[in-house]
């Protein structure tokens, strides 16, 4: 580093003093916005779920790093927050790209203008925080409910919209899983059903997944091997 900035000073370059400590604190810089917490979570083993114990880095305060970054990045037009949860590559993770609203309903899309700089795109993974990130378990209801309750973000504080797999949005809303029945978030068709123009499944609602959570949970109290005749859904 000591001899970069001894060649740009000889071509005349101005050259921050301390330059390499100066990078190795902006580096750090959003450091105090993340935690590290043990928690419970679980894993499906051949004697049933077990409960496990893993560290999780997350950013307890979303709202707060959100409004540092576009502070340190100089955005001053109106921001979309969209979330990602993913569980590739070993690691279930939570990610956030803050996206520029650069046009007003009257004019014609454009291309969304960059958060910092102008040479990666917003949505891109150079421009992707991971606010939240634990290694080593299974995508499932309680660990994902587990992770998202952990960064403890508000909709009200931070309106976001969130982009996942179909597996993960299942998850999400409380469904079964793709061998089910009835694989669908979106819809209640079942995997057999045949669609025609006189007969449309009924669409999912919030509502109609509860109660059949509810029915789901009470077939399984009392009979640990009945499944219920719509296999709807398995957690509330």
């Amino acid at each position: 580093m000591s001899r970069t900035a001894l060649t740009l000073r000889a071509h005349d370059i101005p050259v921050q003093p301390n330059l390499q400590q100066a990078l190795r604190e902006r580096g750090r810089q959003l450091e105090n916005f993340f935690e590290l917490k043990t928690l419970d979570f679980t894993w499906k083993s051949d004697h049933g779920e077990v409960a496990i114990k893993k560290s999780v880095v997350f950013a307890p305060d979303l709202a707060g790093l959100i409004q540092v970054v576009q502070q340190e990045c100089r955005v001053m037009l109106e921001s979309q927050n969209h979330l990602g949860l993913d569980g590739g590559g070993g690691f279930l993770k939570l990610c956030l790209n803050i996206i520029t609203n650069d046009r007003t309903p009257t004019q014609p899309p454009v291309s969304k203008k960059p958060v910092c700089g102008n040479r990666f795109r917003d949505s891109g993974v150079k421009k992707l925080l991971i606010v939240g990130i634990l290694p080593g378990v299974e995508e499932n209801y309680h660990n994902v409910t587990t992770l998202l309750d952990t960064v403890k973000f508000n909709t009200t504080t931070v309106p976001f919209s969130l982009a996942t797999d179909v597996k993960l949005a299942n998850i999400l809303c409380g469904t079964m899983q793709h061998s089910s029945v009835h694989p669908c978030c979106w819809c209640e068709i079942s995997k057999d059903y045949e669609i025609t123009q006189d007969s449309v499944p009924q669409k999912r609602t919030l509502g109609r997944i509860r109660h059949y959570a509810q029915l789901y949970q009470q077939a399984k109290h009392q009979q640990r091997t009945a499944r219920p005749a719509e296999d709807f859904a398995k957690k509330l």
